[in-house]
């Protein structure tokens, strides 16, 4: 007989004392989607090249008008923080209240 398990999500504020623990190394990429660590795969030349067009080119057209901030985790709730290749944020809210300090190497 099969053994059925439950999952317990975890909270963003778990994920990132993980991080700051050591349990989550800084050079694993890593995000968490509604409450479950999700493992992202490795970043290849032409994503880099890709983000680095792209983010320079947002940055050119929003101007002041927003900040652009490329490879950074963003919490959306308290079990989701999503590392999106870039995010663009209003400039009127400050970063530190929606990007963790949490960067891939």
């Amino acid at each position: 007989m099969a053994t059925e398990y439950q999952r317990r999500p975890i909270t963003a504020v778990e994920f990132n004392q993980m991080a700051e623990l050591g349990i989550i190394g800084p050079e694993e990429r890593l995000e968490l989607l509604e409450g479950e660590i999700i493992v992202k795969p490795p970043i290849n030349l032409p994503h880099i090249s890709s983000v680095a067009r792209l983010t320079r080119l947002f940055v050119m057209r929003f101007g002041e008008r927003a900040v652009v901030a490329p490879q950074v985790s963003v919490r959306l709730s308290k079990t989701s923080e999503p590392l999106p290749d870039f995010a663009i944020l209003h400039p009127r809210r400050s970063p530190s209240t929606n990007c963790s300090v949490r960067r891939p190497q």
